[in-house]
């Protein structure tokens, strides 16, 4: 191939009957793939999210791509990704296929279907432009590292590309490429880090990137932000604040560029209470809330998930933020052990220290994970489809039976949201923010609840032999988990 490679990178939907509603941020890495390449290869995204079925053939058949790219996020978005390369191969048979993110690079033999051809494991900023060049000069893909290969059905592995802590920049992003989609994009979106240095047990991230925690440069995160057009920006990674240092440092280098924007993002609560003159800084150029993992309401529970923080610090951090002004996400993780006792005492926990705006996500054993692993062992998933391992559903055997565990859990949403609570918090939370929050959790509840109806019903019809030869590899039994390490230390 002499000309250059047409490359069509894609984000996939979300499955209706997972994912009760979208969320507005643009694909940052779709843009990330597109920005990587655009000088060697004609490039051209495609959002499903806001997309028909039908745009999509018009667009395969239209622009004829070479190399199709997708990125799954969380285990529920096989389903829709797979529907749309299979749609891909049908129409331009000739197009080579390839995946990446979370899933795929822990568990890349649950992609043996012939839609998928390539796999990038682990991060695709070095990964992602070899194979487009490759693509262009003719050149086999096995000297590319970090790939997986379909040879008929199985894949060969190239040799493993290494992950290093350190620092990393990234192209100018060309966010052209998502023009056209602008106006469903409620915030910008950015990232300043790339992996953990934590290691909880419950978390996939930190798994995920091996352990390595790497810093994005300061004044290319500043000129990244700049550039945005939206005013509000959600920077989505983890630990943005972990190294206070850098955190200051992209302050100032946002300051000295004159960006005015409002910010979200996530801190540890060990990190607020340390370092609370970095928030403080931070809240003068436009921080206005932060998402905290408080996860659990005792230092038992803490000291379980490997959190290496107290409660002492949880409950310190939520009087920093309350003090300056930034409101305050605070998550908690919602357990298969939970009794009506232990629902109560998170509430009461929430009611005393004035925590105004608490979330609550059902503990997922991400697929490829330690956590994963074990619970699958032990027999304790109760459902083997991956389109509820989104975060949002109780995937695990619970307790109670567990319908009741879900009306316990949509009681904790509607307790939040009822004027007894906001009367209670309205220290802390703006009629506004009380408002948004009421019109997200009643949209969010009808659909959800439909979904869960579902999953009960797909759980008490369920029997391991009836479906164990439709299962993919990973939920079989005796499968050997190709990239787990306990890399606990």
């Amino acid at each position: 191939m002499t000309a250059k490679p047409r490359v069509l990178v894609t984000y996939p939907n979300f499955h209706k009957s997972f994912v009760p509603f979208l969320p507005f941020y643009e694909p940052l890495v779709a843009i990330l793939l597109g920005s990587l390449v655009k000088d060697f290869a004609e490039v051209r995204l495609f959002d499903r999210r806001y997309e028909s079925a039908r745009a999509w053939r018009k667009t395969l058949e239209q622009f004829k791509p070479d190399l199709i790219a997708a990125r799954i996020h969380t285990s529920g978005e096989i389903f829709t990704t797979r529907m749309m390369l299979q749609e891909a191969k049908r129409i331009c048979p000739k197009a080579i296929t390839i995946i990446g993110g979370q899933h795929p690079t822990l568990l890349p033999d649950d992609f043996t279907q012939p839609c998928f051809d390539l796999i990038c494991i682990g991060p695709g900023e070095e990964t992602f432009p070899e194979v487009v060049k490759a693509l262009r000069d003719n050149t086999p893909f096995e000297q590319v590292k970090g790939l997986a290969i379909r040879k008929g059905n199985e894949f060969i592995f190239t040799q493993e590309r290494p992950l290093v802590s350190g620092t990393f920049r990234w192209p100018v992003l060309d966010r052209t490429l998502t023009a056209r989609y602008r106006k469903h994009f409620h915030a910008g979106i950015t990232i300043t880090t790339h992996g953990c240095p934590h290691r909880c047990t419950f978390c996939s991230l930190w798994f995920t990137a091996r352990g390595t925690y790497r810093l994005r440069d300061a004044q290319d995160v500043a000129d990244d932000i700049a550039s945005l057009p939206q005013r509000r920006v959600y920077i989505a990674d983890d630990n943005t604040f972990h190294d206070h240092i850098h955190a200051l440092e992209m302050a100032d280098a946002l300051t000295q560029r004159g960006v005015k924007k409002q910010y979200g993002a996530y801190a540890r609560t060990d990190t607020i209470v340390e370092h609370p003159e970095v928030f403080q800084h931070w809240k003068k150029i436009g921080l206005y809330y932060l998402v905290v993992g408080f996860e659990v309401v005792s230092d038992e529970g803490l000291d379980g998930l490997n959190k290496r923080t107290t409660l002492e610090n949880n409950v310190k951090a939520m009087e920093i933020l309350n003090k300056l002004g930034i409101d305050c996400f605070a998550h908690f993780i919602i357990f298969p052990h939970f009794k009506q006792k232990e629902f109560k005492e998170l509430w009461e926990f929430i009611k005393k220290y004035k925590i105004a705006q608490p979330y609550f996500v059902p503990l997922t054993p991400t697929p490829g994970t330690i956590l994963f692993k074990e619970m699958k062992e032990k027999k304790q998933l109760s459902i083997y489809n991956y389109g509820f391992f989104n975060l949002e559903y109780m995937v695990c055997k619970t307790a109670l039976p567990k319908w009741r565990f879900y009306v316990e859990y949509v009681l904790l949403w509607l307790k939040s949201i009822s004027p007894l609570n906001y009367l209670r918090m309205r220290k802390h939370m703006s009629c506004k923010a009380y408002l948004w929050r009421i019109a997200v959790v009643l949209r969010a509840i009808p659909p959800y609840v439909m979904n869960v109806a579902q999953q009960i019903i797909e759980e008490n019809n369920f029997t391991y032999d009836g479906v164990k030869d439709t299962l993919p590899p990973s939920l079989k039994d005796g499968y050997q988990f190709r990239y787990l390490k306990n890399e606990t230390e």
